[in-house]
């Protein structure tokens, strides 16, 4: 499995030079206003390149080992490509965008889980994708922090399924590794953004995982952990925010948690560097369950305390900045 990834990354390190040529030709530029984290104009739209990789892959491999899915999954991943180098361009109202995401993740759901799951699971994992493909979507604002992510996510379906997981470990290791040779390009510095089309993508690809893999992780808890800085601290928190606020949550800003911190004063490596501790430490200690006899609820207990410390960690960083900003 090594050297899937090995040649995943490598393949997607080498189609990120054409495609950065053909996004600068078309002039694909991310141009940074009162809402971004960098300064500049920046390359959007890089997410071509792991996508091409992943589509490849699937066509070369998925369709024949798992047809049903693998034909689905190719197919939702051109259209969410369509949709989305479309709006990295020159932007698509968010109900486009959103009735996309919806059939997507309906089809796909039905594709996995049609046979084994009713109605409701099937509505739930539909739910699942539109959330994963939303937050990603949300979390990609600063330099490294998808990819990183990605990259923790299917090493721990890697290293968690075990001999379970012989087709879906394949694609796992072919997005982790596609993630990883996108790092170079956007990380500690950014020569190209993910865009909607790279970010969208990897929420969606993940996604997909989770639900293939069903029950071949003892259960599914193990996700859910890796999954809770997305779904809970970084993606719902800063939408009750707004909400509270009385602000349009869909709308893009800096309230995300990472975001505030960035604000702060903290570099894009420095924020990305700490977020993967946390998850660096849940991971060891989801590896590490059954051999020191850790019950599932007490590493959810864990995780939730990992990430109110970071959440308190950065409000306080967040509000000690305002303080300072105010006294000059």
């Amino acid at each position: 499995m090594w050297g899937v990834i090995l040649g995943a990354s490598i393949l997607t390190w080498a189609l990120c030079f054409p495609v950065r040529r053909i996004l600068v030709w078309f002039g694909f530029w991310d141009v940074s206003n009162d809402r971004s984290c960098h300064a500049g104009r920046i390359i959007r739209g890089g997410g071509l390149a792991p996508t091409i990789v992943i589509l490849l892959s699937l066509g070369l491999w998925g369709n024949s080992a798992a047809p049903q899915i693998g034909y689905v999954w190719v197919a939702c991943l051109i259209l969410l490509a369509l949709i989305n180098v479309t709006d990295d361009f020159r932007g698509l109202p968010i109900k486009v965008r959103l009735a996309g995401q919806l059939l997507v993740a309906v089809v796909s759901a039905w594709a996995i889980l049609s046979g084994d799951w009713g109605i409701i699971e099937i509505a739930g994992g539909a739910l699942l994708l539109m959330t994963l493909m939303n937050f990603f979507n949300f979390l990609d604002g600063i330099n490294g922090l998808i990819p990183t992510q990605v990259v923790v996510i299917t090493l721990g379906l890697i290293l968690l399924g075990g001999n379970s997981i012989a087709n879906e470990g394949i694609m796992a290791c072919v997005i982790g590794g596609a993630a990883l040779g996108f790092l170079p390009f956007n990380f500690p510095r950014a020569s190209m953004f993910l865009g909607d089309v790279g970010s969208v993508m990897f929420g969606y690809s993940c996604g997909m995982l989770l639900l293939w893999h069903g029950d071949g992780l003892n259960e599914a808890g193990v996700w859910v952990s890796l999954l809770t800085v997305f779904i809970f601290f970084e993606g719902f928190t800063a939408i009750f925010r707004r909400m509270w606020n009385g602000e349009q949550w869909w709308t893009p800003h800096r309230e995300h948690f990472y975001q505030r911190l960035v604000r702060s004063g903290w570099s894009h490596a420095q924020t990305v560097g700490l977020i993967s501790c946390g998850q660096g430490i849940i991971l060891l200690g989801l590896v590490l369950r059954e051999s020191l006899k850790l019950s599932l609820a007490f590493l959810g207990v864990m995780t939730i305390i990992i990430w109110c410390i970071y959440g308190f960690f950065v409000e306080y960083q967040f509000r000690n900045w305002q303080d300072e900003a105010r006294s000059k």
